[in-house]
């Protein structure tokens, strides 16, 4: 009778344990106490402020419920021999600094709001994109009197991530302008509307208040019209690691013929929760929570599309091209390996297949003589490991790329 006594009570106790653990946990991570802020060594002033500080009604994860495994192509940098090749690392990370569990690293702003900068929002809408399943595999961006410049590869379906490897640069960027390279996955739905995440390395003095090329992130529901941020600068991204620090920047970047340093990132639907999850070479950073989303994004059963973009994109000034370049600065079909910015290992994910190779992705380009892309559907052969890959830039202002050739010029 004893020993049913105490088994009762074990039940009982366990049954607490489960019914209680998921309040106890967010009342150990309320009670946290903030870590001391420190500056790192590029002026940096980080926070780490409790997971709960920062969003009272998400749900905090160590990564998504579902597993996510590289293919085989893809593999793992430390199998790759080419010694010129090495992954970029935060100076957060180099410096050995993180936050404890539970907390988050915040970079202290230093720049302005990105809803207050955001250069011609409206101009970049997804629907009006040359459609990718065309066949010219080399299209022109619509016209742009807004500033924007892209130079990506295309492709569109029913996708459900995406991952590729970005080689780090820092380019000329002029003030108030803005130089990038990134992943996009955007979903159109029925009414022409554009949901996008976005990922990758940015140049943007007027957000960071210097030229370092740093992490990013970005989310918009509409258009950019009127919704979305970078990072954390509005509800929306929940970042749940305590190792990366968003806005922060690279400890070394690649160089003209010399090493080159990459990032690995990775944009990916977790099914059974219907959030879309960050990954930052092998670190899940956080995740886009499906009620952001809306009930029309990236629903393939009602209409949806999906297209994912990988390239760069500069904005400069209306009215003239300046000397901001887009990726190296040099243009991809006078460059390659150690001279121009590339995205290698393009992947995508499908509900059927997985993860694998993307196959002939449609290069997309503003203005070919000013900024391009050159897109390759197999490996090279002095790179075995780099699957379907583009190389993509260009140098700004030259004699070859003026305002009077820019408007309406193919190259």
């Amino acid at each position: 009778m004893r020993t049913v006594h105490k088994l009762g009570w074990a039940c009982v106790s366990f049954f607490a344990y489960i019914t209680l653990m998921p309040s106890l946990t967010i009342i150990f991570m309320n009670q946290l106490p903030r870590d001391s802020p420190f500056i790192l060594s590029d002026g940096d002033k980080v926070t780490c402020t409790p997971f709960r500080d920062l969003y009272p009604a998400a749900t905090w994860h160590i990564g998504p419920s579902m597993g996510f495994r590289d293919s085989e192509e893809e593999g793992d940098l430390s199998s790759t021999r080419d010694s010129s090749i090495k992954q970029a690392q935060q100076v957060l990370k180099v410096e050995k600094r993180s936050c404890g569990t539970g907390r988050v690293p915040t970079r202290r702003p230093t720049g302005k709001p990105s809803l207050t900068i955001r250069p011609g929002r409206k101009a970049y809408m997804r629907r009006n994109l040359p459609n990718p399943t065309q066949s010219d595999s080399n299209a022109l961006w619509p016209e742009d009197h807004n500033g924007h410049k892209y130079a990506v590869a295309s492709i569109a379906g029913p996708y459900t991530g995406t991952q590729g490897r970005l080689n780090v640069w820092q380019p000329y960027v002029e003030d108030e302008e803005f130089s990038l390279a990134q992943v996009w996955v955007a979903s159109i739905d029925k009414h022409g509307f554009s949901h996008s995440l976005e990922a990758g390395w940015q140049i943007y003095k007027d957000l960071y208040a210097d030229k370092r090329p740093r992490l990013f992130t970005f989310w918009t529901t509409d258009n950019y019209t009127s919704s979305g941020c970078y990072n954390l600068e509005c509800p929306g991204f929940v970042q749940t690691s305590n190792k990366v620090l968003l806005g922060g920047s690279f400890a070394a970047v690649s160089t003209m013929d010399s090493t080159q340093f990459e990032i690995k990132i990775g944009i990916f639907l977790d099914k059974s929760s219907g959030n879309w999850w960050l990954r930052l070479n092998d670190e899940f950073v956080g995740y886009w929570p499906k009620l952001l989303l809306g009930p029309g994004a990236f629903n393939f059963t009602s209409g949806s599309t999906t297209r994912v973009d990988w390239g760069g994109e500069i904005w400069h000034q209306p009215g003239h091209y300046t000397s901001t370049q887009m990726g190296s600065g040099q243009h991809p079909s006078l460059a390659g390996f150690r001279k121009a910015a590339y995205v290698r290992n393009m992947e995508v994910i499908t509900r059927d297949k997985g993860l694998h190779r993307v196959s002939d992705p449609h290069s997309i380009s503003s203005y070919p003589r000013c900024c391009h892309v050159v897109a390759y559907n197999h490996t090279i052969v002095s790179k075995p490991d780099w699957g379907t890959h583009v190389f993509f830039g260009g140098p700004g202002f030259t004699k070859d790329c003026s305002t009077d050739q820019v408007h309406g010029s193919a190259g």
